[in-house]
């Protein structure tokens, strides 16, 4: 054998077992990422339903405080019409 078929025959044996495992990295890779983008996107939406949950607390807030006025107003109004 010719030393060019032994270093392409060596060269040939190393690719075949180097490629699966740079496929399983770049897969591993992947998959962490995809993880790591899923965890962001979950603590995300999480944060935009606390903030949703706040806001809609305090419009309810609002709102009965607002009730509550328009009652007094009431009163208010019906004492002065009755004198």
């Amino acid at each position: 054998m010719s030393d060019t078929t032994v270093l392409l025959g060596l060269t040939a044996i190393v690719v075949l077992v180097l490629v699966p495992f740079v496929v399983m990295a770049s897969r591993w890779q992947l998959r962490r990422q995809q993880e790591f983008v899923r965890r962001q996107q979950a603590e995300i939406l999480a944060k935009r339903i606390e903030q949703f949950t706040q806001a809609q607390a305090m419009r309810e807030a609002m709102l009965a405080a607002l009730e509550r006025q328009t009652a007094l107003l009431e009163e208010i109004r019906d004492a002065v019409t009755r004198r």
